[in-house]
């Protein structure tokens, strides 16, 4: 995994595009995850690649090496 880091609306494109979560953007990011669930960005507001990867995985088993990081 690279050093890069990904925006709330970069974060939920992963997501729309690695799950049936089609309707995942920056607003879901902030609404479900943020503000619910309490997961924070660990970079300020930035998501790194380690943080997406382990949330992909418990939402819907995607492994690491399986994510198609293309946004």
């Amino acid at each position: 995994m690279s050093d890069k880091t990904y925006s709330n609306a970069e974060f939920g494109a992963i997501i729309a595009k690695n799950t049936q979560w089609s309707d995942a953007n920056a607003k879901w990011v902030k609404e479900r995850l943020i503000d619910n669930s309490r997961l924070l960005p660990d970079h300020g507001s930035k998501w790194s690649e380690k943080r997406i990867a382990n949330y992909l995985f418990e939402l819907a088993f995607v492994k690491p090496e399986n994510i198609d990081w293309s946004i």
